[in-house]
């Protein structure tokens, strides 16, 4: 499967830094990386399949949050077009190296 176009943001709200990926095409695969802190995803529009570290991990749907364990190598790929994932991580992270391609 080819990648597809994705959408990224990361803010600051509310003592926790949110990534949000905005994956617009059915088949948009997110690009795989892993972080050094343990962190909770939230589907927050659509559907995504998961996969930590080249193993299927499941289905999750609007409103699924999903704890990902520091270091797991780790992407999804939209079910639903527009599907929206919003990663929350700790305020005492380093920003910058946030994300291990």
């Amino acid at each position: 499967m080819m990648m597809m176009p994705i959408e990224e943001e990361i803010e600051f709200r509310d003592g926790k830094y949110l990534r949000t990926t905005i994956l617009r095409n059915v088949g948009t695969i997110g690009e795989q990386h892993r972080h050094h802190f343990d962190h909770d995803a939230l589907i927050s529009r659509g559907a995504a399949t998961l996969y930590v570290d080249g193993v299927f991990n499941g289905h999750y749907f609007e409103g699924d949050i999903i704890s990902i364990k520091a270091m797991t190598l780790h992407h999804f790929i939209a079910l639903k077009p527009d599907t929206r994932i919003t990663c929350i991580w700790p305020d005492d992270i380093d920003i910058e190296a946030a994300i291990v391609r």
